[in-house]
């Protein structure tokens, strides 16, 4: 049964423009959080995380945009279960772009986060099996890690590990998930170099939950 699918994929290898995080400055919103002070904060989940001011935000339009671009990419290639995969993606809400460089062409290293309501009874380590399994029905996509269960932040998480190729380039894509008030909260790295992952891994170890 499908649960759970996070589908940010490469859609910031296309990101035209976006601000510099010291200067972003984000309306409050119980649900999607805000930003304030180099920190991006939210009370409805229960969780806060400090950024770097080099790295730069996604408007929440373009966040809107580049996610239904990416979604129409990856279902170009999926060969089964396209009904079920349009559904999981309508479910989600994408709370949160990070890019550790102003996005060109040739592309960019990210961390999105998203929630999706689920059904009781799910755990991080089943969100990721499912994720991993219906990732890997399109065939750019491998599986590098299978799911391990771990702490964060005193919150249990679930991993696994991607890669898909894009074009002439291969991205890897760390995968981490959590359950938050009976959300599935998921922070996906997407990474062209180790550099740039141990950067977004720093953002992503700054988690602090109340």
């Amino acid at each position: 049964m499908l649960r759970r699918l996070y589908v940010p994929l490469v859609v910031l290898l296309l990101i035209p423009a976006c601000a510099l995080a010291q200067h972003q400055v984000q309306s409050p919103d119980q649900f999607l959080g805000e930003l304030s002070d180099g920190k991006y904060r939210n009370d409805f989940f229960g969780f806060a995380m400090s950024l770097p001011p080099e790295m730069y935000l996604l408007s929440d339009q373009k966040r809107a945009i580049y996610k239904k671009a990416g979604v129409e990419m990856f279902s170009k290639n999926l060969e089964k279960g396209r009904a079920a995969f349009e559904k999981a993606t309508s479910q989600e809400v994408l709370l949160f772009s990070l890019a550790v460089s102003k996005p060109e062409s040739t592309g960019v290293s990210s961390l999105n986060i998203g929630v999706v309501k689920q059904p009781e009874g799910v755990t991080p380590d089943l969100i990721c099996d499912d994720a991993g399994a219906f990732f890997v029905r399109n065939p750019n996509y491998k599986l590098i890690s299978k799911t391990k269960k771990l702490k964060r932040a005193g919150n249990d998480f679930a991993q696994i590990e991607l890669a898909v190729v894009s074009g002439e380039q291969t991205l890897s894509l760390r995968y981490y998930a959590t359950m938050r008030k009976g959300y599935s909260l998921t922070f996906v790295i997407t990474h062209l170099s180790k550099a740039d992952l141990e950067s977004l891994e720093k953002v992503v170890d700054s988690l602090e939950f109340s």
